[in-house]
């Protein structure tokens, strides 16, 4: 894959095996959402949960929330969660996938309940966007990664083919990798990269109104 190298940069890693605990909500009912689900704000149609201490990663596919309209995810509570995640399943053309969203075509009717969401706050210490994770979400349109973010790299079609139009890192981000296509196809106009940035794969941000790879740079 190409890349585009924007300055040296000696990373010292400290690797300590920690076991993983998924957080895991259950806050519908199958017959309506509960006007006291907890984290669920139905006036604004936002899910902000309060992850546990231990809680290392949030598998999307084990929330329960049929009935709940959600259109916002807060997940800036989340702060011990460093990875996210879905279960594998195979799609109707006999692929298996991972994604969070999209048409019936890629998603399986159980995993719908994230069609409509249209922006995501993530948890400050998440690490990695997974490869197409987010690939196909049209509704999904403001992405924040808040200030003093943890998150190191944005995988290859993270956001691709989706209706991403603004992008939020903060200050003090410690993004280093966005991979190729990461942003291929979406909606942005403008985007400012954080200076910690070493390598953008090719066509990160291709098919956007960037006008190819063009994008800002902070100092």
């Amino acid at each position: 894959m190409k890349s585009y190298k924007m300055k040296s940069i000696i990373l010292l890693i400290l690797a300590m095996t920690v076991p993983t605990t998924f957080a895991q909500f259950s806050i519908g009912t199958g017959n309506g959402c509960p006007s006291d689900a907890i984290g669920y704000n139905s006036a604004t149609k936002t899910f902000k949960p309060t992850c546990g201490g231990n809680q290392m990663a949030i598998k999307f596919s084990d929330w329960d929330l049929e009935g709940c309209v959600l259109e916002h995810l807060d997940l800036s509570q989340c702060t011990s969660v460093t990875s996210i995640e879905m279960d594998t399943w195979t799609s109707v053309n006999g692929e298996r996938n991972k994604y969070f969203c999209g048409s019936s075509d890629y998603n399986p009717q159980q995993y719908a309940k994230y069609n409509d969401v249209q922006s995501i706050i993530f948890p400050p210490n998440l690490v990695e966007i997974p490869a197409s994770f987010f690939y196909n979400c049209d509704p999904l349109t403001s992405i924040d990664f808040g200030d003093n973010s943890q998150l190191q790299t944005i995988g290859e079609d993270a956001f691709s083919s989706g209706g991403v139009t603004s992008v939020n890192f903060g200050t003090n981000s410690q993004l280093q990798t966005i991979e190729g296509s990461a942003f291929y196809r979406a909606r942005l106009s403008s985007i400012v990269i954080p200076s910690s940035v070493h390598t953008i794969g090719e066509n990160a941000f291709s098919r956007n109104t960037l006008g190819g790879q063009t994008y800002t740079l902070q100092s």
